[in-house]
């Protein structure tokens, strides 16, 4: 089966934020845009995606509520001016593994996420019927290091954050590169407290990439099935969009590898008010 991945996007080259959720209850995509429509009016767009895993529907927003800034206004903004009204992409994906239901939430904007993602799961008790999913990133960490089957995705750790609790004058220690669990500091430093729990990764990196013959049913570059998708212990995660959103289609197997390598775990609270904690630190 071949099917191009392309969005038709307004804003894009850029980083969208998601949420993870896990159904329990009997959820699905059409309440979600019921739900998420209290935000201002959807519209539909002709570049959904449907394949046998998963399914990734793409709406238009339309409200008065400016969220970005700056020039990125003027480019949302309908008569590309920065006034009001304004437009802006939302993406919903449902994702089958194992005969359980995955959804991932796709936001431009982390305030944008923010709104909806409180609306659904505050206002509409969410919680009944879907778990909100982070990962265990010391989990994932130390069985990505040794994956050998790459199945359809290959993922690699490329940045990670580790929070220090032992050391009075030492916070945090960020690492970053092509593959910094090989690096003299990870192994010698890092690598025992974070197996003892003394340590705790809160950030981390991956670049990923679609294996064939998956990337070429979707007629993917070498480029374009290529993401490098953030995580923190919270549940957040964000990726850079490349140009038309061709790299979108590696989410619903990123997420069927986390769940292969068993580390997702849930939370009980809405990650992104920790991005907005850290935003207001900053």
């Amino acid at each position: 089966m071949t099917q191009p991945v392309s969005f038709k996007l307004l804003v894009d080259q850029r980083h969208f934020h998601f949420i993870i959720l896990r159904d329990i209850g009997g959820y699905t995509l059409n309440s979600y845009w019921t739900q998420a429509a209290d935000a201002g009016a959807l519209s539909k767009q002709a570049d959904d995606i449907n394949y046998p895993e998963f399914e990734i529907q793409h709406r238009e927003l339309r409200t008065n509520t400016a969220y970005p800034r700056g020039r990125l206004l003027e480019t949302v903004s309908l008569s590309k001016d920065g006034s009001p009204p304004y437009l802006y992409d939302l993406f919903g994906l449902k994702i089958l593994i194992d005969s359980v239901t995955y959804f991932a939430f796709v936001f431009p904007f982390s305030a944008l996420a923010l709104e909806i993602t409180d609306r659904i799961i505050d206002g509409y008790k969410i919680r009944r019927i879907c778990e909100i999913i982070k990962v265990d990133l010391s989990l994932l960490v130390g069985k990505i290091g040794s994956q050998t089957d790459v199945r359809k995705i290959s993922s690699q750790v490329v940045g990670l954050q580790a929070v220090i609790s032992d050391d009075p004058v030492l916070h945090s220690v960020s690492l970053g590169g092509d593959d910094p669990l090989k690096s003299s500091i990870y192994k010698n430093f890092l690598l025992d407290p974070i197996r003892k729990g003394i340590t705790t990764l809160e950030q981390c990196v991956l670049k990923c990439e679609l294996q064939p013959p998956i990337a070429d049913s979707f007629e993917l570059s070498a480029q374009q099935r290529r993401a490098r998708v953030h995580l923190d212990a919270f549940g957040n995660f964000k990726f850079y969009v490349h140009i038309s959103g061709k790299n979108f289609a590696t989410i619903p197997f990123l997420v069927q590898l986390l769940k292969t390598l068993e580390c997702l775990d849930t939370t009980s609270v809405n990650p992104l008010h920790r991005l907005q904690e850290e935003d207001a630190l900053a």
